[in-house]
């Protein structure tokens, strides 16, 4: 089975990666580019139909019905001049002449240079994020796809790819429509499923796409320390003993983690044995009045400073046909990946979103160049982790 990669490989926008501004209550927004390899979709042995899909492409520009754009603008500004448009696929024949060496005859020898639609595989996606980090929600937007062609050294080394155009996803979807509808659920089948990075082609329909993945973070940006998840206060708790503290004493609703998550929300009790120890711990205590030693026993506690990763509990909806991916953050939950002796569950229970915000809110007023959804938002780009679908 051929190995698909998928990676992203450019981010065009100008706003930093490590930072994002919203005091002004718009939200975030990041121009993405990634590459996916369609040999085993879309154009198996680059072919649909019999017929490329670069062909295709081809023929619907020279037909006027399809605008082909230039390649340096993700932004589709710049239609691109059907000349130079030609000359992508003009093909030059070279003669040689080649005699054999024993009878010394002389033949002609033509060789063809130019674009093979065949090879042609690799297509890059552009992508127009939207994040809006009060209400927990991401719209993607394909805007474009490109097919591109790899570019390798004189020492035959992979020194990346080059666009040869662009096209509207949507004018992509309608001509697929019109002459492979199976071609196109293949292809919205591959960029749905890429999302998690585990292609696979079970949709046969225009009808949305949905599932529920799950996303982890770690507690830190690169080159930030710990404190975001400090409160400054006179006891300075992090967000997982705020979470669990307050999913204790009911002050924050703490939902099932387990068999159709957030289905059911728990009560105090079961938040308590979620979140204590198997474990019993043998300890050693004076007595303050008789001075005398003794032998208690405890449940093992949870060391909190050893909590460095959050789960965060998303949903997508991707509609096909306009090539749209909205991403809800549905809940977060700390991960007690701490020794197993402990016996910790991993994932405890579910804090929902919007009632973990007060929370986040009051954090991000002490850390504001590092809050809770920049590292949400961060996670998506800056990790080769894929959101894992949830099981």
């Amino acid at each position: 089975m051929k190995i698909i990669l998928l990676h992203f490989i450019l981010v065009l926008c100008c706003l930093s990666a490590q930072a994002q501004d919203n005091n002004n209550g718009l939200p975030w927004k990041k121009k993405v580019s990634w590459l996916i390899d369609t040999r085993d979709t879309i154009t198996h042995q680059g072919k649909t139909k019999d017929k490329p899909l670069l062909k295709m492409i081809e023929d619907a520009v020279d037909a006027g019905k399809m605008t082909a754009y230039d390649p340096q603008q993700p932004d589709l500004s710049m239609k691109m001049p059907m000349k130079d448009f030609r000359s992508i696929f003009n093909t030059l024949t070279d003669t040689t002449e080649v005699s054999d060496p024993i009878s010394g005859t002389v033949t002609v020898v033509f060789t063809t240079h130019g674009l093979v639609p065949d090879a042609v595989y690799h297509y890059k996606v552009t992508e127009e994020w939207s994040f809006d980090p009060a209400s927990g929600k991401i719209n993607v937007q394909i805007a474009s796809i490109a097919p591109s062609i790899d570019i390798y050294g004189d020492d035959n080394v992979y020194r990346g790819s080059r666009s040869l155009f662009r096209i509207s996803y949507k004018d992509l979807c309608e001509l697929l429509k019109r002459e492979d509808p199976k071609q196109l659920n293949k292809l919205t089948n591959y960029i749905w499923q890429a999302n998690f990075g585990t292609p696979k082609y079970d949709n046969t329909s225009a009808t949305p796409m949905q599932a529920n993945a799950i996303m982890v973070i770690d507690d830190k940006l690169p080159d930030n320390d710990r404190t975001h998840f400090y409160r400054e206060e006179a006891d300075d708790s992090l967000l997982s003993e705020i979470m669990i503290g307050d999913a204790r004493n009911g002050t924050l609703p703490a939902w099932n983690a387990e068999l159709k998550p957030l289905s059911r929300q728990l009560t105090m009790m079961e938040v308590v044995k979620q979140t204590s120890s198997a474990r019993i711990d043998t300890i050693e205590v004076t007595d303050p009045v008789t001075g005398q030693n003794m032998y208690t026993t405890a449940h093992a506690q949870i060391n909190y400073q050893a909590i460095e990763q959050y789960k965060i509990l998303e949903g997508f909806t991707f509609q096909p046909t306009v090539g749209k991916t909205e991403i809800i953050i549905k809940a977060i939950t700390p991960v007690l990946n701490l020794p197993t002796t402990h016996s910790f569950p991993e994932t405890p229970f579910w804090i929902k979103y919007k009632d973990l915000q007060p929370v986040l809110n009051k954090l991000d007023q002490y850390h504001p160049t590092s809050t809770f959804a920049m590292h949400i938002w961060n996670g998506f780009f800056l990790s080769d982790i894929k959101p894992q679908l949830e099981k």
